[in-house]
């Protein structure tokens, strides 16, 4: 089981640098699991690339309704925590890090498995506190 954050959750939807990686880990045997932050979050992604312009309403629409049967057919299984907001909070006034992202990262803690983001940055930090946390490009690393 992994921890995968809404940055690679994104890539399953919009095409970017490392969205093939992301696909890739739907299409393994991992099974994947993020906080229901993450319903939010990806939904928030594609109306972002509708207010860009880059997609129109018709496919942000048909987006919305593939991210949200992901989530119902457990593509992605959501898992509300109020332990990991707790613990989120702490990592996020240590690292001096965003408490969103680090709620994926105390998800990942609590359950003792890996977290796959696709901000590197983060992952940085985050090694700090984890060790299991994986930058997007190294999933070929996570999956052997």
């Amino acid at each position: 089981m992994t921890v995968v954050d809404a940055s690679v959750a994104t890539k399953w939807f919009l095409y970017e640098e490392f969205s093939d990686e992301a696909i890739a880990l739907t299409q393994t045997e991992m099974k994947l699991v993020a906080p229901t932050l993450a319903q939010y979050e990806v939904s928030g992604a594609i109306i972002r690339a509708l207010r860009q312009k880059l997609i129109d309403y018709e496919q942000a629409e048909s987006l919305l309704h593939r991210w949200l049967k992901a989530t119902a057919t457990n593509v992605v299984r959501l898992d509300g925590d109020n332990r990991d907001i707790v613990r989120g909070s702490e990592m996020a006034h240590e690292l001096g890090h965003p408490l969103k992202d680090c709620i994926y990262l105390a998800m990942a803690e609590r359950l003792n498995i890996p977290l796959v983001t696709a901000d590197a940055k983060f992952v940085k930090a985050a090694r700090t506190k984890y060790k299991a946390a994986t930058f997007i490009g190294d999933v070929p690393s996570l999956a052997a």
